[in-house]
């Protein structure tokens, strides 16, 4: 009965060990979900500012090719220019932060609903086990009553027959 529930005990150990292996491998893989969403955002942003950046240096090289006469016209498109690449890259850092958050979100959900089923599987794993144990020492409890009686009995008839030899 001893070595049942050693057995028992081995068996929830085992079942808590695989389930915090899953949890890990769960998280591990979310993480890197997570780091490849914001390292392609982050390339995004990149991607935008260099564009924006090329702009502004054709606009300056343009205005250091003309002449003076030109010169207020080609400031007033380079204004134009820049508050038009600030406003594209207000909006793709807009988009790049929303997107970043949904994702973070999401991550977080798939990561919640793993941890929810892990919890969900050790508790089941864990009254799975406690039950066992519970039916183990029931049935140990039994047999430790039902030879008990059994000594009883014996005893009973061994003064029984001592008794009788003595009358």
């Amino acid at each position: 009965n001893d070595a049942s529930t050693k057995a028992l005990v081995l068996e929830h150990e085992a079942a808590l060990c695989d389930a915090a292996q899953q949890k890990q491998t769960a998280l591990d893989a979310l993480t890197a979900e997570h780091v490849a969403s914001t390292e392609a955002l982050i390339a995004d942003h990149e991607a935008a500012r260099a564009d924006a950046n090329r702009k502004r240096q054709t606009a300056l090289d343009a205005l250091k090719a003309t002449d003076t006469t030109t010169t207020a016209a080609l400031i007033a498109e380079h204004d134009a220019a820049i508050a038009d690449v600030n406003e594209q890259r207000q909006t793709a850092f807009d988009t790049l932060k929303a997107e970043h958050a949904a994702a973070l979100s999401d991550a977080n959900h798939q990561r919640q609903t793993v941890l929810d089923t892990l919890v969900a599987e050790h508790e089941a794993a864990l009254a799975d086990a406690n039950q066992k144990r519970q039916a183990a020492l029931d049935t140990l409890k039994a047999a430790e009553v039902t030879a008990t009686m059994a000594l009883v009995a014996d005893h009973e008839t061994a003064l029984n027959a001592l008794t009788a030899e003595n009358d």
